[in-house]
Protein backbone atom coordinates (compact mmCIF):
# COMPACT_ATOMS: atom_id res chain seq x y z
CA UNK A 1 0.00 0.00 0.00
CA UNK A 2 1.30 3.24 -0.84
CA UNK A 3 3.27 4.76 2.52
CA UNK A 4 0.92 7.46 4.78
CA UNK A 5 3.71 9.09 7.14
CA UNK A 6 3.25 11.87 9.58
CA UNK A 7 3.17 14.14 6.71
CA UNK A 8 0.80 12.98 4.79
CA UNK A 9 -3.06 13.75 4.50
CA UNK A 10 -5.31 11.30 3.90
CA UNK A 11 -8.55 12.53 1.28
CA UNK A 12 -11.98 12.31 3.39
CA UNK A 13 -15.14 13.82 1.64
CA UNK A 14 -17.83 15.48 3.56
CA UNK A 15 -20.62 14.78 1.72
CA UNK A 16 -22.68 11.28 2.28
CA UNK A 17 -23.68 10.99 -1.39
CA UNK A 18 -22.68 8.41 -3.38
CA UNK A 19 -20.22 7.77 -4.99
CA UNK A 20 -17.23 9.07 -2.52
CA UNK A 21 -14.00 9.27 -3.89
CA UNK A 22 -10.86 7.67 -1.60
CA UNK A 23 -7.56 8.99 -1.39
CA UNK A 24 -4.23 10.45 -0.51
CA UNK A 25 -2.72 14.18 -0.82
CA UNK A 26 1.03 13.21 -0.96
CA UNK A 27 2.00 16.75 -0.49
CA UNK A 28 2.23 19.34 0.36
CA UNK A 29 2.27 18.12 4.06
CA UNK A 30 1.18 20.60 7.21
CA UNK A 31 5.38 20.59 7.91
CA UNK A 32 5.56 21.75 4.32
CA UNK A 33 2.88 23.78 2.73
CA UNK A 34 4.44 27.60 1.84
CA UNK A 35 1.91 30.23 2.58
CA UNK A 36 1.63 32.90 -0.11
CA UNK A 37 3.33 31.41 -2.64
CA UNK A 38 2.90 28.56 -5.40
CA UNK A 39 2.46 24.99 -3.93
CA UNK A 40 3.18 21.74 -5.71
CA UNK A 41 0.14 19.64 -4.64
CA UNK A 42 0.38 15.92 -6.15
CA UNK A 43 -1.42 12.45 -4.55
CA UNK A 44 -3.44 9.75 -5.56
CA UNK A 45 -7.47 9.33 -5.72
CA UNK A 46 -10.36 7.40 -7.36
CA UNK A 47 -13.63 6.38 -6.88
CA UNK A 48 -14.30 2.55 -5.81
CA UNK A 49 -17.16 1.78 -7.31
CA UNK A 50 -15.35 2.54 -10.37
CA UNK A 51 -16.39 6.05 -11.40
CA UNK A 52 -14.20 8.25 -13.53
CA UNK A 53 -12.93 11.62 -12.22
CA UNK A 54 -13.37 14.77 -14.72
CA UNK A 55 -12.05 17.33 -11.95
CA UNK A 56 -9.98 18.17 -9.07
CA UNK A 57 -10.61 21.78 -7.54
CA UNK A 58 -8.43 23.04 -4.84
CA UNK A 59 -10.59 25.35 -2.89
CA UNK A 60 -9.60 28.01 -0.16
CA UNK A 61 -12.74 28.41 2.05
CA UNK A 62 -15.61 28.40 -0.68
CA UNK A 63 -13.56 29.80 -3.68
CA UNK A 64 -12.07 28.07 -5.81
CA UNK A 65 -8.44 28.52 -6.24
CA UNK A 66 -7.29 26.20 -8.89
CA UNK A 67 -7.63 22.90 -10.27
CA UNK A 68 -5.39 19.57 -10.52
CA UNK A 69 -4.10 17.54 -13.54
CA UNK A 70 -5.43 14.41 -12.96
CA UNK A 71 -4.99 10.77 -14.57
CA UNK A 72 -1.46 10.34 -13.33
CA UNK A 73 -0.05 6.82 -13.61
CA UNK A 74 0.96 5.81 -9.76
CA UNK A 75 2.02 2.07 -10.05
CA UNK A 76 2.52 2.49 -6.15
CA UNK A 77 -1.13 2.82 -6.01
CA UNK A 78 -2.18 0.00 -8.58
CA UNK A 79 0.20 -2.49 -6.24
CA UNK A 80 -1.26 -1.24 -2.76
CA UNK A 81 -5.13 -1.47 -4.40
CA UNK A 82 -4.75 -4.24 -7.48
CA UNK A 83 -8.22 -4.57 -7.29
CA UNK A 84 -9.89 -1.39 -8.10
CA UNK A 85 -9.18 -1.07 -11.83
CA UNK A 86 -8.83 2.72 -11.61
CA UNK A 87 -5.76 3.16 -9.49
CA UNK A 88 -3.25 2.86 -11.78
CA UNK A 89 -3.94 6.14 -13.08
CA UNK A 90 -5.54 7.77 -10.11
CA UNK A 91 -2.93 10.26 -10.08
CA UNK A 92 -3.04 14.04 -9.60
CA UNK A 93 -0.98 17.48 -9.55
CA UNK A 94 -0.63 21.05 -10.04
CA UNK A 95 1.04 23.93 -8.83
CA UNK A 96 -1.98 26.31 -6.73
CA UNK A 97 -1.01 29.57 -5.10
CA UNK A 98 -1.52 30.18 -1.73
CA UNK A 99 -3.06 32.54 0.40
CA UNK A 100 -0.89 34.56 2.53
CA UNK A 101 -3.10 33.54 5.40
CA UNK A 102 -4.01 30.14 6.95
CA UNK A 103 -7.40 29.54 5.44
CA UNK A 104 -8.85 25.85 5.19
CA UNK A 105 -8.04 23.90 2.10
CA UNK A 106 -10.37 21.89 0.50
CA UNK A 107 -10.77 19.87 -2.03
CA UNK A 108 -14.18 19.45 -4.68
CA UNK A 109 -13.49 16.03 -6.80
CA UNK A 110 -16.28 15.60 -9.81
CA UNK A 111 -16.86 12.31 -11.05
CA UNK A 112 -18.07 11.95 -14.78
CA UNK A 113 -21.78 11.30 -14.35
CA UNK A 114 -24.30 10.98 -17.10
CA UNK A 115 -25.30 14.29 -16.35
CA UNK A 116 -21.58 15.43 -16.34
CA UNK A 117 -21.85 14.11 -20.13
CA UNK A 118 -24.56 16.27 -21.05
CA UNK A 119 -22.28 19.24 -20.55
CA UNK A 120 -19.89 17.87 -22.68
Amino acid sequence: MPSHGPDTEEIHMRSKLPPQPFGHLDAPTIRTVRLGEINLFYGWLFFPDKSTVTDIQVLCGNHVIGSLKYGLQRDDVLRGYPNWSKAKYSGFEGHIRLPAKPYAISFRVFPYTRESRQGL
